[in-house]
């Protein structure tokens, strides 16, 4: 029988216990966002704005530091669930495990950072799957039916969607256990947004206060048109957090934009609380969900 949590850097929680979840953040990462203080505060700001969790996306092995994150969620109240897997290969030195492990390993590394605390296995598209990449892929698709831990996705903009939800669903993963984060970023047909969620991966679209891809009203577009197509059941929101946007590392925006300025102007535009309530809670619930006992 499938047991349903969502693992979070202090433990397995109930989903009816996630609340209001920004699917792909950044609190801290080494050599960047790496003030505590300031971190706490963001935090904090979020909380106090009604945000309940959300997901750092930052990999264990890269820049994250599952200690902190813990540190972090306590003292602020925010439950946060860490990321382990791989990020761009450009990120790593040529002598990073990432390279010299072999598969079988890499999936070990990724197991064991998932018992550790991780909630879920970040990976990364860029490009076509072969090589180094296609090793990592499969070493996180052995990860994930070990722990049962859904996987998200890096994507660039080359990247065709289906493509890379068959590759997972043909290795046996399902693909509502698949979350393709940044698909906002360059649109060049909404056909491949409307495929992907067809075949059941979660669209996380996270380019909301980023006029370097586009301004806010394109953004709401795109998540109107996924609405009126019937997909709401299917997106999940994030900001892809930054240092020079964090409004605690003195930038303008911080982890509360969503719910302060852009939950409103969504409903300026005429989407409903029952869809936001949908985008914010109910497809965390089930996105961040460990299939735990789930044959896949």
């Amino acid at each position: 029988m499938s047991r349903e949590l969502i693992k979070t850097v202090n433990g397995f929680i109930s989903p009816l216990e996630l609340g209001f979840c920004q699917c792909h953040e950044h609190v801290f990462i080494k050599g960047d966002i790496d003030d505590y203080a300031l971190s706490l505060k963001e935090l904090e700001l979020y909380k106090g704005s009604g945000g309940c969790s959300l997901v750092d996306a930052g990999p264990q092995n890269l820049s994250a530091n599952l200690e902190v994150l813990k540190r972090l969620s306590m003292e602020s109240g925010v439950r946060i669930i860490a990321s382990t897997g791989f990020h761009k290969l450009s990120y790593y030195r040529n002598t990073h495990d990432v390279f010299t492990k072999s598969k079988e390993d890499l999936a070990e590394m990724f197991v064991k950072e998932t018992e550790a605390g991780a909630g879920v296995i970040k990976v990364c598209v860029c490009g076509e799957l072969e090589g180094t990449y296609r090793k990592l892929h499969e070493s996180a698709i052995h990860a994930a039916k070990v722990t049962g831990s859904p996987v998200m996705f890096h994507v660039d903009e080359d990247t065709c969607l289906p493509s890379v939800i068959n590759f997972y669903m043909e290795r046996g993963i399902s693909p509502d256990r698949l979350i393709i984060c940044h698909a906002d970023r360059f649109v060049k047909s909404m056909e491949e947004h409307l495929t992907a969620a067809g075949l059941g991966a979660y669209l996380e679209y996270d380019t909301i206060a980023r006029p370097k891809y586009h301004d806010d009203a394109k953004e709401v577009e795109i998540i109107l048109y996924m609405l009126d197509k019937g997909f709401g059941h299917k997106i999940l929101l994030g900001l892809d957090t930054t240092k020079d946007r964090l409004f605690s590392y003195g930038g303008n925006v911080g982890l509360d934009y969503i719910l302060k300025t852009f939950i409103p102007l969504l409903l300026d535009m005429g989407v409903d609380n029952g869809k936001i309530y949908e985008m914010t809670v109910l497809n965390c619930r089930k996105a961040l969900e460990f299939r735990m006992g789930e044959s896949v």
